[in-house]
């Protein structure tokens, strides 16, 4: 029996392509391609890897409350009206104990 792909799927979003490789016994991988041509080569890349064991996984970084709360602060809340009380709001929040907790 093959396994749940035996080629990587590449799906048009608006004005990108998806890349998608599924393949038995590893996690769902995906990325994004301004060209379609890209978008293959890189599935067939992977899959590849994947075949001959050479595709390691990197576990994503989740960012704690507290870091995604400074990154609101810094490209969102500075352009609202009333960005000084959302500060204060912000502060508390990074100070308590769910500040330390990943946002996944």
């Amino acid at each position: 029996m093959k396994g749940i792909s035996d080629m990587p799927t590449v799906v048009k979003r608006g004005t990108r392509y998806l890349a998608r490789v599924r393949k038995q016994g590893f996690a769902p991988v995906s990325r994004t391609f301004t060209k379609r041509a890209d978008a293959r080569t890189w599935g067939r890349r992977v899959e590849a890897d994947m075949e001959a064991g050479r595709w390691v996984e990197r576990p994503q970084e989740v960012p704690t409350l507290s870091v995604a709360i400074g990154e609101y602060r810094l490209r969102v809340a500075v352009h609202l009206k009333g960005s000084r009380d959302y500060g204060y709001s912000f502060k508390e929040l990074e100070v308590s104990s769910l500040a330390a907790r990943p946002v996944d």
